[in-house]
């Protein structure tokens, strides 16, 4: 059957003239029915850019955002949303990697994106994930490759947070941004949902690792 709600002519946003060099990750669901979209929009016309969510297990979509999370290009290039397991309509986005800057912002939702509030200090998040809560029954412990509180070498690296609930989460630096000496840039981070602490990151080009 086909969707409802999403731009179908003109810029509809869901490709870019750079398309075939980003790499997005813009769709999550928090329940087998909710699903949340972003578009990005295009470079000469965001006209349709924001998030869409579905209530109907994707049939039909609405807007509830309208613009750009962020401005276009540097906080959306290569964007990743993502949905916080286990609290419905909490999510994050990063804009990703943009090629040395570190001005694009990491932002938060907790009202099923409606609105976007980024997190102070954080910036150019090249991946992040979630992993088991430090308290039973606690928000998810949120891990990011990215820098926290500045752009000198040692505010990059990956960082974990135990209060991502908070209106400004603590962060605590568990490796440089090179862990075990691995200079690939870092596509992926996730941490286990089963074991407190141990966090995933994956590599371009060389495989993964892993911290406890």
């Amino acid at each position: 059957s086909t969707v409802t709600g999403f731009p179908t002519s003109g810029e509809t946003g869901w490709s870019s003239i750079f398309g075939q060099y980003l790499d997005r990750q813009i769709i999550c669901s928090d329940s087998a029915n909710k699903f949340y979209v972003y578009n990005i929009g295009q470079e000469t016309d965001d006209s349709f850019a924001g998030v869409y969510v579905s209530t109907d297990s994707g049939a039909n979509f609405s807007r509830v955002f309208v613009g750009l999370i962020g401005t276009y290009g540097i906080d959306s290039f290569n964007a990743t949303m993502s949905c916080v397991p286990g609290n419905a309509g909490h999510l994050f986005f990063t804009g990703g990697a943009v090629g040395g800057s570190t001005t694009g912002s990491f932002y938060r939702s907790t009202n099923a994106g409606v609105s976007w509030t980024p997190l102070t200090g954080v910036t150019e998040v090249y991946a992040f994930g979630y992993g088991k809560s430090l308290a039973p029954g606690g928000y998810p412990t949120l891990f990011i490759a990215g820098f926290v509180g500045g752009t000198a070498d040692s505010d990059w690296g990956i960082w974990r947070s135990n209060d991502a609930d908070q209106a400004t989460p603590t962060w605590t630096r568990i490796s440089d941004g090179f862990p075990d000496g691995n200079f690939s840039i870092i596509k992926a981070v996730s941490g286990d949902m089963n074991i407190y602490g141990d966090v995933y990151v994956g590599t371009i080009g060389s495989g993964f690792l892993y911290g406890k």
